[in-house]
This record gives structure tokens, sequence and C-alpha cells, in this order.
């Protein structure tokens, strides 16, 4: 009976919005141009090149060096299989869906439970080195400082969750043997490339579709980041202080739980858990990005509107492209000296 109320309700919820959509369709396709042009403009350059390395990286060979070199950080500290090394850390500094994506392979490859994946998806979310620091950064004139900074206060955050948790599982039995990939860096990349084209253009409909829902609601704009954290980060007209930043980038929006729910509910993981996690995390995020607004007071200044700020390009940027060229050359390579030894 509880779950027929709830199917009804659910499904006249879903009705009354599409009214809503329907009525309100001019305020409704503004919305959806605004979060096309976030996702043209910062989305897609940002996450999907980096995206597809880390994701490659995670599924080739040199991702068994990963995992020998921090096993001891995951057997020991976090108490999880030394499989899922580079899984996490490429998670973290991949993006928000990134780490969602590697746990689920992890668990369909059988080196991980579906209770060690949950645990994961605690805290192996993040909005990623790209995002932070070239998107993020590009709105504070302080050469991407506050970009790095709240990627690192991310980082710390998640890892704090990790560590925690770690604790209450010293005493719990895994895979302590490494798991070896066999895969090849051109196959590798293959697979990379088609499974990150999947995550960026359901990410892209996430944020077109709350960008819509958003814009005929009116939501005031310091609670936007919590609904949809792109639109919510970069349509603010005042720069939002280090601490909010660090604490929204880290909450990272339901926009971004809905995705990872859609990938996370395979070894069962539900909402509440994943919810909590992501109020933790923000909270732990929050006090070291309050301490760097008092002792950086410049970073909260006002600015112009930024509704449709593009990143900037920064040494970062290049540094990124230039390890892609040099991947895309030694893919090629490998490709080459493969058709020539089945000649």
């Amino acid at each position: 009976m509880k779950e027929k109320i709830k199917t009804v309700l659910s499904g006249s919820a879903v009705l009354v919005l599409t009214a809503i959509l329907i009525i309100h369709s001019s305020r409704a396709k503004a919305g959806a141009i605004k979060g096309s042009d976030l996702c043209a403009n910062i989305i897609i350059p940002s996450l999907l090149p980096i995206m597809i390395l880390t994701s490659t990286l995670s599924k080739s060979k040199f991702s068994n060096i990963i995992n020998r070199v921090f096993a001891p950080l995951s057997a020991k500290i976090f108490h999880l299989p030394p499989s899922s090394s580079a899984a996490i850390i490429f998670g973290l500094t991949g993006g928000y869906p990134t780490g969602a994506v590697l746990t689920r392979e992890l668990y369909r490859d059988g080196l991980i439970s579906a209770a060690q994946a949950r645990r994961i998806m605690h805290f192996n979310i993040s909005p990623g080195l790209a995002f932070s620091v070239n998107a993020v950064g590009s709105l504070y004139n302080d050469n991407f400082k506050t970009g790095w900074f709240v990627f690192f206060c991310c980082v710390f955050s998640s890892l704090t969750i990790a560590f925690i948790e770690g604790l209450f599982y010293r005493n719990e039995k895994s895979k302590n043997d490494l798991q070896e990939s066999n895969i090849n860096l051109s196959d590798a990349f293959c697979l990379s490339v088609n499974l990150s084209a999947k995550s960026i253009l359901v990410m892209s409909c996430c944020i077109i579709f709350f960008s819509s829902v958003c814009e005929i609601i009116k939501i005031p704009s310091i609670y936007f980041p919590l609904f949809e954290i792109t639109n919510g980060v970069f349509s603010q007209t005042t720069a939002l202080s280090p601490a909010y930043l660090c604490f929204f980038m880290c909450f990272s929006g339901l926009c971004i739980h809905m995705q990872i729910m859609g990938i996370v509910n395979e070894f069962g993981m539900k909402y509440g858990e994943l919810f909590l996690s992501r109020c933790v995390g923000a909270i732990i995020a929050f006090f070291p990005g309050k301490a760097y607004a008092l002792l950086h007071p410049e970073t909260e200044q006002v600015f112009g509107n930024i509704a449709y700020a593009t990143p900037k390009i920064s040494s970062v940027g290049y540094g990124f492209s230039l390890v892609l060229i040099l991947g895309c050359i030694v893919i090629t390579a490998e490709i080459k000296s493969k058709k020539s030894k089945l000649l």
C-alpha cells in the first residue's frame, strides 16, 4: 500500500512539473538555453578531456602502478582493497561523476563488494581539478588561487571522511591482493571515450533540465548552488565567499546527486546515505574555506555579472592540453605498432 501511494505521489509530482513547464514554456526555454550555454562553454571543455584521460589511466595497465604505490593508504588507512586506489585518486581529481563511474566499474569487475562500493561513494565525490581551477578559479582575480584552494578543500574533506570511516572498519577482512589490469592503453582509451561521452551527456541533460526548472521557480541566487552547482556558481552577481564556495562545491547540488544515484543504485546505495555524506563533507570543507576568507578578504569583493562567464585559459589548461596531446601520440604509436605486427 505504501509503495502504491509513493508511486501515485511521485507520478503526480512529475505530471504537475510537466504542466508547469508547458505553461511557462518561454521561461523554461530561456533556462534551458542558459543551461546549454554552460554545458558548451564550461562543462564539456573543462571536464570531458580530463574525464577521458583519468578513466583511461584507471582502466589501463598504468593503474597497476598507482594501486601498488598507494596500496598502503587504501589498505592500512582507509581499510579498503588496494585495487580501489586508482579509482579513488582519479575519482577525486577527475570530477563529480568520475568517482561514481570508476567505483561502479570496480564493483562490476568483482574487485570490491557492494558495501565497500557504498563506503567509497561516501567520499569519492569531488568537483575535480579541471573544473575547480579552470572554471571556478576563473571567476576570481587571484591567478586561480581560489580555484586551487577549493579543490584541495574538497579533497581534504573527502579524505577526512575516508579516514574516519576507516577507523570503524579496521577489523574488516577484504581482498588484500592486487588485481592487475591487462588492458592496454589504446583499448582503455577507446572504452573511456565511450564511457565519458555518456557521462557528459547525462550531466549536460541534467544541467539543462534543472536550469529550466529553476528559471521558472525563481530560486534565490544564494541557494541556487544547492540545486545545480554550475548554474549556481556562475549565475551569482557577486563573488561567493570561499567558505560558501567550498561548502557548495563539496555538497555538489541535487543535480549532481541525481546523476550519481543513476550510477550507484547498481550496488544498492540509497539517496539518504548519499545526501548525508554530502552534508558532512560540505560542513568539513566550510571551515578551511572560512579561514581562507579571513586571511584573504579580497576574494569576497563584488564584481560584475558573471551569468555567462567563460573560463579563462590558464597555465593549468595548457598543461592539461599538453598531456592530452602526448597521450594521443602514445596511443597512435601503439595502434600503429599493433597493425604492423598483424601484417
